[in-house]
Formats: C-alpha cells, sequence, structure tokens
C-alpha cells in the first residue's frame, strides 16, 4: 500500500500498470464504460495523451482500487 503523497504522474503510472495486467479486452470494456472510443483509451494509457482526471474515478472502480485521503500525521 502507498502510505506517503502521491503525484499525479505517479497515480497515473499506476493507472497504466494495473490495466496492463488486466485480461484482454479490458481497455475496450473501459472505453465502453467511459463513453469513449478504445483507441482514446489507448492513446492516454499509451501516454500519447494526458490521462483525463475525469476518467479516474470509473477506471479505478473497474480495477478495484480506490483513493484515500486521509489527515496528514501530526509533527
Amino acid at each position: 500500500m502507498y502510505a506517503g503523497r502521491m503525484e499525479w504522474s505517479e497515480l497515473e503510472a499506476t493507472i497504466r500498470q494495473k490495466v496492463a495486467e488486466q485480461p484482454r479486452g479490458f481497455q475496450a470494456r473501459l472505453g465502453e464504460a467511459l463513453g469513449v472510443k478504445q483507441p482514446s483509451v489507448t492513446q492516454a494509457l499509451s501516454g500519447k495523451k494526458a490521462f483525463p482526471r475525469e476518467w479516474v474515478g470509473k477506471t479505478l472502480d473497474m480495477l478495484g482500487l480506490e483513493i484515500v485521503v486521509r489527515p496528514k500525521a501530526q509533527q
């Protein structure tokens, strides 16, 4: 589990890695769930285009992942 501060680029990399681990056809199903064509998903996941922030929630849901927000530890 990642316990530190995560930058956007790290979140994108994690999503790309987890999607790459999915079975064949996952990107097409993701595109359907997002309401976009599969080539748009492929371009975003390959880094050719930016990964839209509005896709994060649905993508994480389909991957069985979630983002947890918690207060910073007191120093």
